[in-house]
């Protein structure tokens, strides 16, 4: 038997999820949809996140350029929501290479936050990430602010 293609396409829509979306809001926004900032030459960039409702974890990337002669690294990272405060889960088991650009290069860094019950009730409308980040031997702490565009 062969559906005609709105009925399937209407049960496509009807049996997913519908999503959500956040984008930066603060900060240096280069677009509507990425934050940036240079802090002693190292370039912090990230984009805008999203899920499927009912997902319980929050996943997104930071790009580090690192045009120094000294390592950066993302020592941790913190997610501030109006249901609390989250600690990351660094990918690997969180050895420093996952979490590392060396001198004059450039890596993606992956954050991950699980939770209990679903994304959207524990992000609320602004979450902010707090990353603390270590140039050689200095250290700096970035807050990143969402807003819930969808």
């Amino acid at each position: 038997m062969r559906l005609p293609s709105f009925l399937l396409l209407s049960l496509l829509i009807v049996g997913c999820d519908p999503a959500f979306r956040y984008r930066p809001a603060s900060g240096s926004r280069s677009d509507a949809w990425t934050w940036s900032t240079q802090i002693n030459g190292v370039r912090i960039r990230v984009g805008e996140f999203g899920g499927i409702h009912g997902s319980e974890y929050f996943a997104t990337q930071l790009d580090l350029t690192n045009n120094t002669d000294q390592a950066a690294v993302i020592e941790d990272a913190h997610l501030i929501t109006a249901d609390g405060e989250y600690e990351v889960d660094f990918p690997g088991n969180g050895e420093i290479r996952w979490r590392r650009a060396g001198p004059g290069s450039e890596a993606s860094i992956h954050l991950v936050w699980w939770f209990d019950h679903p994304a959207t009730d524990v992000l609320g409308d602004r979450p902010a990430i707090i990353l603390d980040l270590r140039i050689g031997e200095q250290e700096h702490q970035l807050e990143i602010e969402y807003e819930r565009i969808k």
